[in-house]
């Protein structure tokens, strides 16, 4: 519980500190890294490759799984990450008005999710000490998903060619296929589920390449699930574990040129909305 707490208050700093010292697309003392005065089109696309990894929790756990009088059976789980493969094509608009989002994306894509846990089981005696059995092994999981997603991002820039990006988004993930490996009959089995529907954060770290071409690595990590609702938790629940997804990918994006017979538009001040439609009317 501690750590979902601090995780949302982390997440919400990072939104706050970058509205505060927001720069962004359109007022900023760098160079602008979007021209809006009819060079581009605001809609174009990007695709992602990168990799997912299962952060499992930072401690062992300890249970007690039987009891009858004075015979007891305890278990000892530590669970391991393992990377996946992710990879991701889509769409972006970009808000031309936008005051905090500067761009909207969508995109489908695939990834794969692996991990898994070392186990420990003893049954005991406790009046005497005496182990009366004991077992020990590896339970493994890969689960593979088709996903498509929408995002809201903010952009602060910190440089001529550079920027951060925070994102909110939601994801839909409908599972492809699945790999369970138990080894204990005394480990509780998979709570997988086929779809999920969550709520997601990521932060990444922008750069220009040229006037076309844009790269951002990012780290994306769910908030909030929906499907399945487990008591507002973000994790995943794997055997008797639970998981914390983990996205890694290098987003590539590049901007359009307008079609030869399109008319540029003309803005008035930068930013000037009313001006702009008012132009277009009067043409």
């Amino acid at each position: 519980m501690k750590l979902r707490i601090a995780f949302f208050v982390l997440t919400l700093v990072a939104f706050n500190v970058t509205v505060k010292a927001q720069g962004g697309i359109y007022k900023t003392k760098y160079q602008k890294l979007v021209d809006f005065n009819g060079h581009n089109r605001l809609h174009g696309f990007h695709f992602a490759p990168g990799i997912t990894y299962m952060l499992p929790p930072f401690s062992e756990k300890k249970e007690e799984l039987y009891r009858n009088a004075d015979t007891v059976t305890n278990s000892e789980l530590k669970g391991k990450g393992r990377v996946g493969l992710y990879l991701e094509a889509g769409m972006y608009h970009l808000l031309k008005y936008g005051r905090f989002f500067k761009y909207l994306d969508w995109s489908i894509g695939y990834k794969a999710l692996k991990g898994s846990e070392d186990f420990s089981t003893s049954t005991q005696i406790e009046s005497s000490s005496t182990t009366l059995a004991s077992a020990s092994g590896t339970n493994s999981f890969k689960y593979s998903f088709l996903l498509a997603n929408a995002n809201l991002n903010n952009i602060w820039q910190i440089g001529n060619y550079s920027f951060l990006q925070n994102s909110i988004g939601i994801n839909f993930d409908y599972a492809l296929g699945k790999k369970e490996t138990n080894n204990s009959s005394m480990i509780a089995g998979s709570t997988f589920n086929k779809m999920i529907f969550a709520l997601h954060y990521k932060l990444g770290f922008g750069y220009k390449i040229n006037e076309r071409w844009f790269i951002i690595p990012s780290v994306e990590t769910p908030i909030l699930n929906f499907i399945p609702f487990e008591k507002g938790r973000s994790t995943i629940g794997v055997f008797d574990l639970r998981y914390r997804p983990l996205i890694f990918s290098i987003r590539i994006g590049w901007l359009r040129r307008p079609k030869a017979n399109s008319c540029p538009t003309v803005d008035g001040p930068e930013g000037d909305k009313k001006r702009q439609e008012q132009y277009q009317m009067g043409r």
